[in-house]
């Protein structure tokens, strides 16, 4: 459908190929969860309904942003610099999707509210992403809130929107909100979790002085003085040194921080069942929502799966 949608706004093959060139083959679990949350509300539907393109169109846009702005991307090559404007480009074609709701079937006011959510959400994205960019060393509570901003924030765009479609009473659109807030900061506290090992040829992410993840922000907040020096001395020193590099590991792991994010996976986890409940969810889609939750839940190891 993208294809067409892009021909029918007179873009050309080029600039089209260079779009859906940033597309995966797969769209994965989480990219189920517009269609779920309806299904839920007792509506189908289809896979190339504006809704979910619009949903996978803002997260893979928002990797390719995020991937640029975190230097995973060299900036001196020029496909860098095609895909940030190739994910401008998704960008503005999951805005454009929004507006054919009604078309679909969505009543107007719903439409509206949803069109006016998304954008506010996506606006509060990207005061996260700023603040992330921005504070070189976060306390745990402002780290906290970059991760409830740029994911847990996110992930309601897809769990409130897809409610608001049929739904207008606010238990339910506050149960809505609360489980894709949940579900997405599972999401992130199992990312950066994951992010203290190297994988797949690359340097752990949390190695940069100014990485904001939730395990260096935490193991800061704990640390006392002398070992805070030794700890920053590391991380900084951990790009061109393995034995930094696993110091810094070492000093996050001894300070409990795994232990500690994996209690907070699951109070949210706790909470995500809580909103299924109130919402009523069940059957063959209750099985699917709690599948991918479980998904999501890290493991108080010292070690990667």
């Amino acid at each position: 459908m993208l294809h067409n949608t892009w021909a029918k706004l007179g873009i050309d093959d080029r600039y089209s190929a260079r779009m859906g060139a940033l597309l995966p083959a797969k769209l994965g679990t989480v990219a189920r969860l517009p269609h779920l949350f309806a299904q839920a509300n007792n509506i189908t539907l289809p896979s190339d309904h504006p809704l979910i393109l619009a949903w996978c169109l803002f997260r893979f846009a928002g990797r390719v942003l995020d991937d640029i702005q975190d230097g995973d991307r060299d900036w001196a090559v020029d496909s860098t610099k095609t895909d940030l404007n190739g994910s401008t480009g998704l960008l503005f074609t999951a805005s454009w999707l929004l507006n054919e709701l009604e078309n679909y079937g969505v009543e107007s006011a719903a439409a509206y509210d949803i069109r006016q959510h998304v954008y506010q959400l996506l606006l509060r994205v990207c005061q996260g992403q700023h603040d992330d960019l921005t504070l070189v060393e976060p306390t745990l509570e402002q780290a906290w809130e970059i991760a409830a901003r740029k994911t847990g924030d996110f992930a309601v765009l897809a769990t409130w929107a897809s409610c608001r479609m049929t739904s207008a009473d606010p238990i339910r659109l506050t149960a809505a909100r609360q489980f894709g807030f949940a579900l997405g900061m599972m999401s992130q506290i199992r990312d950066d979790a994951e992010d203290l090992w190297d994988r797949d040829g690359r340097q752990s992410d949390f190695v940069d002085v100014q990485a904001n993840s939730l395990p260096v922000a935490y193991t800061r907040s704990v640390l006392g003085e002398t070992q805070k020096l030794q700890f920053d001395r590391s991380l900084a020193a951990a790009n061109h040194s393995q034995e930094a590099r696993d110091l810094a590991r070492k000093l996050i792991i001894d300070s409990g921080a795994i232990l500690y994010l994996t209690v907070r996976s699951k109070m949210y986890l706790k909470s995500a069942y809580e909103q299924l409940d109130i919402l009523d969810i069940r059957g063959e889609t209750r099985d699917s929502l709690e599948a991918m939750l479980e998904q999501l839940q890290i493991v108080a190891s010292a070690s990667p799966k």
